[in-house]
Formats: structure tokens, C-alpha cells, sequence
């Protein structure tokens, strides 16, 4: 559903220049760069994956990272400050958390 959400978001805001792929980081091929990485899956497959999410953003990009519960939520930062990534936003509903981490420039 995320998917389809953010191709009818782009054709309805008109912004074709925004690239969309449906796939885990096996969707990324290895000379890919993008402003923005975005996530919602699990714990153990955001973990499996930071350093391709990491590898594929710009310096200064966003990885945005959601579908995990808040106890997972000092492992991924563990994770992402690992990858060179800090943490700028976290949002919490009903046990359910989002997090936007900035990768250095």
C-alpha cells in the first residue's frame, strides 16, 4: 500500500522527477544515490540493511525507518549511529515508531 500511496502522492502533487521502488535493499543496485531512504519494515530486516540504506544516500540525506515497535527502538539508533547516522526526528503512536536519521555530509 506504501507503494501505490507514494506514486498517487507524486502524480497528485506533480512531481515526476521522484523516483519509487517496491523492493527491500536488494532494490537498490550498488552505484544508486538518493536524497532520501525510506524504510517500513521490521527490526531484524532495517538492521540486516542499514549499511545498503547508508551506502545508498547522499551526503546529507534522510533515512526514514518505521514498522518497528518502540523496545526495538535503542537497537536501530545503535545501529544507525554505527552507520554514521544521526537521529533527527522520532515519533511514537501506540507503540509503533518512525525515525529520520541524516547521514554526515
Amino acid at each position: 500500500f506504501a507503494y501505490e500511496n507514494a506514486l498517487e502522492n507524486i502524480a497528485l502533487n506533480g512531481t515526476p522527477d521522484i523516483e519509487v521502488r517496491l523492493g527491500g535493499a536488494e532494490a537498490l543496485r550498488e552505484d544508486d544515490t538518493f536524497d532520501y531512504v525510506i524504510a517500513n519494515i521490521n527490526r531484524n530486516i532495517i538492521l540486516g540493511d542499514i549499511a545498503r540504506y547508508t551506502a545508498a544516500l547522499n551526503a546529507g540525506g534522510s533515512l526514514l525507518v518505521s514498522g518497528f515497535l518502540t523496545e526495538d527502538v535503542e537497537y536501530i539508533t545503535a545501529a544507525a549511529a554505527a552507520h554514521n547516522l544521526t537521529l533527527t526526528t522520532q515519533l511514537e503512536e501506540e507503540g509503533w515508531v518512525a525515525i529520520a536519521f541524516q547521514k554526515a555530509q
